[in-house]
């Protein structure tokens, strides 16, 4: 892995921790209604 990639994944992983413990703001956030979820992978 070279440099850049692997500084690229701590940054990842210090936004990961900072979202964890709520200092910063997810960009995404996905809500799963299991049962709409579940019906739709049994067709």
């Amino acid at each position: 892995m070279d440099t850049e990639h692997l500084n690229e994944l701590k940054d990842s992983i210090r936004q990961m921790k900072a979202i964890e413990k709520g200092d910063l703001a997810p960009s995404r956030v996905r809500v799963v209604n299991p049962e709409n979820e579940v019906a739709q992978a049994r067709q």
